[in-house]
């Protein structure tokens, strides 16, 4: 079922956007880093007395010991300072610099996937408006909005409603009661309309849901019993007559409401000179066209 918000925007022309594919996501992988060169050699401890069994080593014997640990000393020193090792630490060498160019081209994709996937999601819920307006606008102007006459008041029947708007002031009688002029569907009804229907949306669409599910009635809201919750309306409660209510909350957006419902007259009336009704108007027409041929074929078969 559509939201309440749907059925106030559902008047609303929207123009056929331009097409937007699907974007292909690339999902592109961080580049590995560059490895780094070949470690320094890392001499093992030298302790020269280990070398001196009894003290009967030669002088010859520990010179060369210590040469070859000073070699293996200034190898590493040598390697640490080199071109390769530094500007790997540093991240300056050739490899370090492709791999950020690697690095910010993945993210430039990235960026404009993303972009590209914003556009199509923008297109695809433009679409989804304007598939749900032409199914709830007709409906909304044909019989929903109707049904809000005051009980034995056909002030915005079919043949009304074929050449007037909600805002047009009809002239009505009631069995013989004196002739009064009288606006179809004045701002408050249409208000307490949406109001109504946002109070028990949800609670209908729950119903809907669980005795197509069940192929049973569903049950009745219990505060007892929270199973039942879903299907508790949003404001008002399930009593009858001088001990029913609403929440104060409800009161505040009947204001809201109709607030809009205002705002959205005004604008139809001076800005889009009926357009959008107009539009609504013939979609319902249609409608209702289309069922009376069908009827009537029906008939002649």
């Amino acid at each position: 079922m559509p939201t309440a918000d749907q059925i106030y925007e559902c008047y609303d022309i929207l123009e056929e956007p331009a097409k937007v594919k699907k974007p292909v996501d690339p999902t592109p992988m961080e580049p590995s880093k560059p490895a780094p060169p070949a470690a320094p050699v890392e001499p093992g401890d030298f302790d020269p007395s280990e070398y001196y069994d009894d003290k009967v080593q030669s002088a010859r014997e520990y010179h060369l010991l210590v040469e070859q640990a000073y070699s293996q000393q200034k190898e590493m020193h040598d390697k640490k300072i080199s071109y390769d090792w530094l500007t790997h630490a540093n991240e300056t060498s050739p490899e370090w610099v492709q791999y950020f160019a690697d690095v910010q081209d993945m993210e430039h994709k990235l960026i404009a996937n993303n972009e590209k996937a914003r556009a199509y999601d923008a297109y695809k819920n433009h679409q989804e408006e304007r598939r749900v307006n032409a199914i709830v606008a007709p409906w909304r102007y044909g019989t929903y909005t109707p049904a809000l006459s005051s009980a034995g008041c056909d002030l915005f029947g079919k043949a009304k409603r074929a050449k007037h708007f909600p805002d047009a002031i009809v002239s009505f009688s009631k069995n013989g009661e004196e002739e009064k002029f009288l606006m179809c569907i004045p701002e408050e009804t249409e208000a307490f309309g949406l109001l109504q229907y946002e109070n028990c949306r949800d609670r209908w669409q729950a119903i809907f849901e669980y005795e197509a599910k069940h192929k049973t009635k569903a049950p009745t809201y219990n505060p007892t019993k929270p199973g039942t919750n879903a299907f508790k309306a949003k404001w008002s409660d399930d009593c009858q007559g001088s001990g029913s209510g609403w929440n104060p909350d409800a009161f505040v957006a009947l204001c809201e409401w109709e607030g809009k419902i205002q705002t959205w007259r005004e604008d139809e009336v001076k800005k889009y000179k009926y357009k959008r009704w107009s539009a609504a108007q013939a979609a319902s027409k249609e409608i209702e066209d289309g069922g009376e041929e069908e009827d009537s074929e029906e008939e002649d078969e």
